[in-house]
C-alpha cells in the first residue's frame, strides 16, 4: 500500500495469490474456536517495537488481538517502547524465557 503497488497481477502473480489463499495461516480462520484455527493449542510469542515504521504494530494489532489459541494456547504479546524494526536485548531475553517456560519446562 506504501508504494501504490496494486496485490494482483502483475505485480502479485496469480499463483502466489493462490497460495497465499490456500498455505497462508493468517488468511485461515484465525478467531475461530474450532479445528478450521491453525492457531488453536499453540504457544505464541509476538514481539514488536512500538516505534517500528516498517512494519508498524498498529498493521499486525488486529489480527495478533483476534488470533485464538485456544484455552491450552498460550499467547504472550510484548510491544516494546522506543524500539523500531529491530531485535532488542529486552526482546532476547524475553525469547528465552518463553522458550523456557513454553518449550522446556512445560515439554
Amino acid at each position: 500500500k506504501a508504494h501504490k503497488l496494486p496485490f494482483e497481477p502483475p505485480h502479485i502473480p496469480d499463483s502466489l495469490l493462490e497460495l497465499i489463499k490456500r498455505d497462508d495461516p493468517a488468511a485461515a480462520n484465525y478467531s475461530s474456536g474450532d479445528d478450521t484455527n491453525p492457531f488453536l493449542d499453540k504457544r505464541i510469542l509476538v514481539l514488536a517495537g512500538k516505534d517500528d515504521k516498517n512494519v508498524p504494530w498498529s498493521a499486525s494489532k488486529n489480527f495478533v488481538e483476534n488470533l485464538n489459541v485456544g484455552a491450552a494456547g498460550v499467547k504472550e504479546v510484548i510491544i516494546e517502547p522506543g524500539v523500531g524494526h529491530d531485535y532488542s536485548p529486552a526482546m532476547v531475553r524475553e525469547t528465552a524465557r518463553f522458550l523456557w517456560q513454553q518449550a522446556l519446562l512445560s515439554g
